[in-house]
């Protein structure tokens, strides 16, 4: 079990992905946030008309599961599908996060931009915006055009020119997350730019593309998703997991359309606790096993055995006293025990993502931390969205007390707790509406 003395001696003097994940874990240092002022701007650029809000629209009204014929070229469907990720889906005027987008973000300030990479060598961002666009006037966050990028894959190697590369990339700005947030924002960037690469990917799957998504963490690009071979360094997830994910997610439930599907997805009020939290269903604890498994299934060939696992806790019982944890695996959960915690809990059901460092390091070295973190976010975001489709909250949380979950978890001496997502009923005005907003646009 690990101790944070021994997390220590493991990390004082080592660099590498140790050093780095005790700076952004254990080494944290996160203060309260009185105010958000003073974070970077949303992006500035200048708009363009080159926006497909119809499209969106129509990729809303499509059922989930069916694709839809948009009669644009796969470029531009991928377009669609990254500005239908990135839309507003709620107003919640009462609550202290106002904005919901069918991903999470700390306190809905929404540290990643997502850029669309035109054929022509044009660049524009995709806005919140039902659809527009604006043209990025900056210089692009990666080498210039004659500088090579390496590439890795489990196709094969090669150079490409990554400015060359169409598609969709994921831009990191930490500085939108509040200051007192301190070295942990970086990790939240990247574990946001995790979530929305997934809803990307869930819409690609009903605009019929099939991007190649590689998650990373260079020099600002926290991932890129594009219709050709790989252009960097990466992990590269399976072209098809959409399909799977897409219907285990969804199937049996009463989600009507894509739109719909987005607009359920919760983290709760941001006043919801422990205390307000309900005992899980059966069947919401059978749907999100399953999720979970899939995807550790998905990352297997990513992730060299050891470097990930998954933790389901679960509270019950009168007085909220009888705590069981069980692994679960790429088949399925494991056996069921219980669980004497010290670590403090925020809802009856719970996963933990854990990493084992140095398991991980010794398979991509090359790769470093940073694409962990944003394989974390994704395999969160599956579970987001299947929580979505059964009507209950997900909340995703990164400021933990690693030392008391490795423990109470027993895990070995180096791993760490990296990612959580918390899970609870929703009381049926915890999804209260409003057109007020304070980006000064209707939802």
């Amino acid at each position: 079990m690990a101790e944070p003395s021994l997390v220590s001696r493991h990390t004082a003097n080592e660099p590498g992905p140790l050093r780095a994940l005790w700076d952004s874990s254990w080494g944290k240092a996160v203060g309260e946030v009185t105010t958000i002022l003073g974070t970077d701007p949303l992006p500035a650029g200048l708009p363009s008309g080159e926006g497909h809000p119809d499209l969106v629209e129509r990729v809303d009204a499509t059922a989930v599961g069916r694709t839809v014929d948009l009669a644009v070229d796969e470029h531009e469907r991928l377009a669609v599908a990254g500005s239908v990720a990135v839309r507003t889906r709620r107003i919640a005027a009462i609550d202290r996060y106002a904005l919901h987008r069918a991903y999470p973000s700390p306190r809905a300030l929404f540290g990643v931009d997502l850029e669309h990479r035109h054929p022509d060598g044009r660049r524009s961002i995709l806005t919140p915006w039902d659809g527009a666009v604006l043209e990025a006037t900056g210089p692009a966050q990666r080498p210039a055009v004659d500088e090579p990028s390496r590439t890795t894959s489990a196709r094969g190697t090669g150079d490409r020119r990554a400015a060359d590369v169409a598609g969709l990339v994921a831009l990191a700005t930490p500085g939108r997350y509040p200051t007192p947030y301190g070295d942990l924002r970086p990790t939240l960037t990247l574990l946001e730019a995790g979530h929305l690469l997934a809803t990307v990917l869930a819409v690609a799957h009903h605009v019929d593309v099939q991007p190649t998504t590689v998650l990373g963490g260079w020099d600002g690009v926290a991932g890129r998703m594009t219709l050709g071979a790989c252009v960097e360094e990466g992990l590269e997830l399976p072209v098809a997991s959409a399909t799977r994910l897409v219907d285990t997610a969804t199937a049996g439930t009463d989600v009507r359309s894509v739109g719909d599907w987005f607009a359920r997805r919760t983290s709760g009020p941001s006043g919801a606790n422990l205390i307000t939290s309900g005992e899980p269903t059966a069947d919401v604890i059978a749907r999100l096993d399953e999720v979970v498994a899939m995807g550790l299934e998905l990352a297997a060939a990513s992730c060299p055995p050891g470097a990930l696992t998954v933790h389901r806790t679960i509270l019950r019982g009168r007085g909220m006293t009888d705590r069981t944890v069980a692994q679960v695996h790429p088949v399925g959960a494991g056996t069921t025990s219980a669980l004497a915690a010290r670590a403090p809990w925020s809802s009856a059901l719970g996963y933990t993502w854990s990493i084992d460092p140095l398991v991980w390091e010794r398979e991509h070295a090359a790769v470093g931390n940073g694409a962990v973190q944003v394989l974390l976010g994704w395999l969160c975001q599956w579970v987001c969205l299947a929580a979505a489709a059964l009507g209950v909250a997900a909340r995703p949380m990164r400021n933990i007390d690693e030392a008391l979950w490795a423990s109470d978890l027993q895990l070995e001496s180096q791993a760490m707790p990296a990612y959580q997502v918390w899970i609870r009923p929703l009381l049926p005005h915890d999804r209260t509406t409003s057109a007020w907003t304070n980006q000064g646009r209707a939802a």
